[in-house]
């Protein structure tokens, strides 16, 4: 489900690959005044590495067998910080990219807390099938280590 905010509103979106802090897009968030929300997860879901693309993808729901909780960060942005970010990932003009989703996710307060929340999110578009070469990379933290830091020039 997708839906157009209040341009006065912040939106909690969840991140998971390339706009997460460290990594190469992360500098667009900052450019975008997104507000640092804290660490999440997003249960139900898998993340795949889709053959000749640098970044992951979210798939939800998930197939049973694939499924594992998928750990990133939640920022808040405007409408407007959102309309930019569907231009990046492509939601939903470029068929077979990202669409723009709103998903239950569960938030890490500190201390041991834990509270549930929706947020947008970017899922894949497409699911793994025969047209490329889909491989389950489990949770977002094994892709983030897998490919190192990277500061988003």
């Amino acid at each position: 489900m997708t839906y157009a905010p209040d341009p006065m509103d912040d939106f909690p979106l969840f991140v998971y690959g390339t706009l997460m802090t460290g990594q190469r897009n992360h500098g667009l968030l900052q450019h975008l005044n997104a507000r640092p929300g804290c660490p999440a997860r997003v249960d139900g879901a898998s993340l795949y590495q889709r053959e000749g693309e640098p970044y992951p993808r979210l798939v939800y729901p998930a197939r049973r067998l694939h499924t594992a909780p998928v750990f990133g960060e939640v920022w808040y942005v405007t409408a407007a910080a959102l309309a930019a970010l569907d231009r990046l990932e492509g939601a939903p003009q470029v068929p077979g990219m990202f669409r723009r989703r709103i998903l239950p996710v569960t938030l890490y307060a500190g201390h041991g807390l834990e509270y549930k929340t929706d947020a947008q999110v970017y899922v894949s578009a497409v699911r793994p099938g025969k047209d490329a070469l889909w491989t389950p990379i489990g949770v977002s933290w094994a892709w983030r280590a897998a490919t190192g830091p990277r500061i988003h020039a």
